[in-house]
């Protein structure tokens, strides 16, 4: 969940290198322009044997800081429809593409909340299987 959520911060500073990111709570006395990420609700599903299914909701809440709210806002709205629909997340080797499950976006309060959703497929590792110790093989040629 966190790559997830590092993820679509990093593309966001991507899309508007000038405006800062948050994480979960509003920050006291901050001002805007300025982003929140939070985590709204987590689900996960059993697909066969040891595979699952994680769907993540995330709200990201967009805080504009000009006279035109409203405007703002919808500018921004097609902004993150184009720009977070595909993110980078994990680290290292375990680095992969998400791809945008659903997005859609609402103005409350002057306030922009763009909701999109992430599947992400997991596959726990089973049990340790015994291997073999060694084996001893002979072999002969039959004469005919």
């Amino acid at each position: 969940m966190n790559d997830v959520k590092n993820g679509m911060i990093q593309r966001l500073d991507e899309i508007e290198p000038s405006i800062p990111v948050y994480e979960e709570s509003s920050e006291q006395g901050f001002t805007g322009p300025a982003f929140f990420v939070s985590l709204l609700s987590s689900e996960q599903t059993r697909e066969a044997e040891r595979r699952y299914l994680r769907s993540l909701l995330f709200d990201v809440q967009y805080y504009p800081a000009g006279p035109a709210k409203k405007a703002e806002c919808s500018s921004m709205a097609d902004r993150l429809y184009e720009g977070l629909e595909n993110i980078e997340a994990g680290t290292g080797s375990g680095t992969g593409l998400c791809e945008a499950l659903t997005m859609r976006h609402e103005v409350v309060n002057d306030v922009l909340h763009f909701f999109i959703s992430f599947g992400i497929h997991l596959i726990k590792a089973g049990p340790d299987e015994t291997k073999m110790n060694q084996m001893v093989q002979e072999g002969q040629i039959k004469h005919v």
